[in-house]
């Protein structure tokens, strides 16, 4: 059987990004679910060059926009701080020697930076949810 084109592979992916939203998934669900460790696009596009070809699609925009139009900004903390205004670009300094290897890993992943950022504090942000909710038993420490 032979492989089926980045295209037609592009477009299962925006199909399945549209389920997601129309099923009212969260953001993080559904960008989990697209560009997660075993979500829909590294099943799609298990190669290096075929992710770097994906990226390159109008579908990845398109799934960009369907993602960004499920994002919603987080409440308010208590004394009235808001994340409004890093809720779409967040600028962190960090040492040159983990940028390096951030850049690496995201290559290595066939990811852009700030993608493989956002998959990974994803992943993050979901252990922590899971920890808090008691779903997940905690660490002992020694």
């Amino acid at each position: 059987m032979a492989k089926r084109s980045i295209a037609t592979r592009a477009r299962e992916a925006l199909a399945f990004t549209q389920q997601l939203v129309r099923e009212g998934k969260s953001w993080v669900q559904a960008m989990n679910a697209v560009y997660g460790l075993g979500g829909k696009c590294a099943v799609l596009f298990p190669t290096r060059d075929e992710r770097s070809a994906f990226l390159e699609t109008e579908e990845n925009q398109k799934i960009g926009q369907l993602l960004d139009s499920i994002y919603e900004v987080p409440p308010a903390r208590p004394g009235g701080e808001t994340f409004d205004h890093i809720a779409e670009d967040l600028h962190v300094r960090l040492p040159h020697a983990i940028v390096r290897v951030l850049r690496a890993r995201a290559t290595a992943a066939g990811l852009d930076l700030d993608q493989f950022l956002v998959m990974k504090l994803t992943s993050f942000a979901q252990a922590e949810d899971a920890d808090d909710s008691g779903t997940r038993p905690k660490k002992k420490r020694a």
